[in-house]
């Protein structure tokens, strides 16, 4: 009989103390959600805030980069933009700009190759692939290039999100080079409450 109380008060005193457990704040303490890539632009947009109170979106796309360039089949997507955003400067918009590149090497997995697997590797693929903190570095120097564009033509720092996901989100595969190329892109999107002309 005092067994099964000692149990019930146990399991009652576990349950309250694991109700907040799994909370945001469990996750971003334990490492297993990562936090934010900082890309040097004080978000002042959320992003909860661009999908829920906006109605319509247009998307479109995707920048493509070859190291800091713009590729050639990219600009019409840069003049596509500046007509949207000089043809509706009156309606309310907040544009998101999130940058992606091709998979990246993870420091703490990363396994040391002599010279000569490392001159293999590069010949199978083409390029060696980028470690962490250089491609954050390269990655926000992308969005830092559509975020100056996007002043230029006068959008508010207060409308523009900006978000770097490394390779989290690969769309091409990694195993040619224009799919590697392809990865290496700034996906623009705007938000409205009423459709773009």
């Amino acid at each position: 009989m005092i067994k099964k109380y000692l149990f019930s008060i146990f399991f009652l005193i576990s349950i309250a103390y694991s109700s907040g457990l799994y909370s945001d704040n469990f996750f971003q303490k334990s490492g297993i959600v990562d936090a934010p890539i900082s890309t040097g632009v004080p978000n002042r947009v959320r992003a909860s805030r661009l999908i829920n109170w906006h109605h319509y979106f247009v998307r479109l796309s995707p920048i493509v980069f070859n190291g800091d360039r713009v590729v050639k089949s990219s600009e019409n997507t840069l003049a596509r933009l500046k007509k949207l955003i000089q043809r509706n400067r009156s309606k309310i918009y907040y544009i998101s700009i999130v940058g992606h590149c091709s998979s990246v090497i993870d420091n703490e997995n990363e396994i040391e190759l002599d010279s000569w697997s490392n001159l293999w590797q590069h010949l199978a693929n083409g390029e060696p692939r980028l470690r962490y903190k250089e491609a954050v570095k390269l990655v926000n120097r992308r969005l830092h290039k559509i975020y100056g564009f996007l002043r230029h033509l006068g959008v508010p720092s207060s409308r523009i999100y900006t978000e770097n996901l490394l390779d989290q989100q690969l769309l091409y595969t990694e195993a040619t080079r224009e799919g590697r190329l392809k990865n290496n892109r700034v996906e623009i999107t705007l938000y409205t409450l009423e459709p773009l002309e």
